[in-house]
């Protein structure tokens, strides 16, 4: 028996002193014909081994199962009465099966958890606990109600006031929590899913280690010169699109994943830089309107200001001449248009006066 089903091995032995053909095993179930398996000839003392395909054990019933060797009787034998072996069967009892199945919504930074249990199995599921699990911590139970076989019983726990900034949560929901249902699998109550958290505005950090003191995000840094000193900003740096953030916080030495969402998208390719000294800074862009940048606690304080801007375009290339690049020289470049204009003027002018003589 596994897992409510039933498999028949058998072995089929010559124990006679003549070699006998091939033949025909049978199994039989309830005196019902079930399947047939060839049987190879054999010579006195050979055997020949096999299982029948798997079928099902009906809960709570009782089989009687017999093999029968040479079942269409076309081999002659010293003993006709002797080729079947019957067996009985006890079939596990009918129990209860409860799986649950869920779905998780985010609204607004909260999440919530709603749930199926549903009684897989073959008879009635007491009343029982159904349970959450937040990174392995138990948050919430409730009740569910008795359930026949195929039924189902809807719920949803509270929402969660706080899905912490950009952390990914493991939620878990187990069936009958507290095993006061006895089931045919005790392996399939729970059920696990992680929750990718969002950064809904601001400045956060998910340590919990870490707290912010103050915070602030920008799109228009250029407006604040007191907040984003612009004194050491490179030449090559250009406000345009560009956006400022700050972060004030306390908490243990070390360095932690911060995220900062913007109002607006952040332009692809820009640099951050952390003022007051300009100094280029790594991020990971997290979303469209979202960075993840690390910084670190020292002295047990952190107090910088960032800006997240792109850079201008380069000026024109120089013009090759004589096999040596030379800065352009508008100038020199229209000197000869020039000159000639002012002949073709010179030229109408005296051309005018002798028209008038």
């Amino acid at each position: 028996l596994d897992d409510g089903n039933f498999t028949v091995s058998y072995t089929v032995t010559n124990q006679g002193n003549a070699m006998a053909g091939a033949s025909t095993t049978c199994k039989y179930v309830d005196d019902e014909l079930t399947e047939s398996q060839p049987c190879q000839a054999l010579v006195p003392g050979a055997s020949y081994s096999s299982a029948f395909t798997p079928e099902p054990c009906p809960c709570g019933e009782t089989l009687e199962v017999q093999v029968c060797a040479d079942d269409n009787d076309v081999v002659g034998e010293s003993d006709e009465t002797n080729n079947c072996e019957t067996n009985i069967i006890g079939c596990p009892p009918c129990l209860p099966d409860l799986v649950v199945s869920k779905s998780v919504t985010l609204d607004d930074g909260n999440f919530t958890v709603s749930y199926t249990v549903t009684n897989q199995g073959n008879a009635m599921a007491g009343a029982s606990t159904t349970c959450k699990y937040v990174d392995d911590e138990l948050t919430e139970s409730q009740p569910c109600q008795a359930l026949v076989p195929g039924e189902s019983y809807n719920g949803a726990f509270d929402s969660e006031p706080c899905c912490p900034c950009g952390e990914t949560l493991e939620v878990v929901v187990c069936a009958d929590n507290e095993e006061a249902v006895a089931e045919s699998d005790e392996d399939n109550n729970c059920e696990v899913n992680y929750v990718e958290c969002p950064v809904t505005s601001g400045v956060c950090c998910p340590n919990s280690e870490v707290t912010i003191t103050d915070q602030g995000v920008t799109d228009d840094p250029a407006s604040d010169p007191a907040t984003y000193d612009p004194t050491n900003m490179p030449p090559d740096v250009t406000w345009g699109n560009a956006k400022g953030v700050y972060v004030a916080a306390t908490g243990p030495d070390g360095c932690y994943e911060f995220f900062a969402r913007f109002e607006t998208p952040v332009e692809s390719g820009f640099t951050l830089y952390k003022l007051p000294t300009w100094t280029e800074v790594p991020y990971t862009p997290v979303g469209s309107n979202t960075i993840r940048v690390e910084l670190c606690i020292d002295g047990g304080v952190l107090d910088p200001a960032f800006v997240l801007a792109g850079k201008a375009a380069p000026p024109p290339p120089a013009v090759a001449v004589g096999g040596e690049a030379y800065p352009v020289n508008k100038l020199a470049v229209l000197a000869p248009w020039i000159a000639l204009l002012a002949a073709i003027i010179a030229g109408a002018t005296i051309l005018a006066r002798r028209r008038r003589a």
